[in-house]
């Protein structure tokens, strides 16, 4: 069983097995927060621009969550370089 662990890739053969699981893992988690953030997104503008304070109060945090999403997506696309 270690030796399965320790097999290269055949694409790059300086490169483990488990570094490739370990740089998929970490794709799919930041993925899964991206899709996260989103559905966030989508409910949680409206619902705080709808609220009695609007925008005045909630601006703040509907500019840092874009901001966040918008980081996400290059990190997401980078990640998938690495990846696929």
């Amino acid at each position: 069983m270690g030796s399965a662990l320790n097999k290269k890739c055949s694409a790059h053969p300086d490169i483990s097995l488990t570094h490739i699981d370990l740089m998929l893992v970490i794709f799919q988690l930041t993925l899964l927060i991206f899709i996260g953030l989103s559905l966030a997104l989508v409910v949680g503008v409206p619902v705080l621009l709808a609220s009695p304070d609007g925008w005045q109060t909630s601006k703040g945090l509907v500019f840092s969550g874009s901001t966040l999403w918008i980081l996400l997506v290059f990190v997401v696309g980078a990640l998938n370089s690495f990846v696929a």
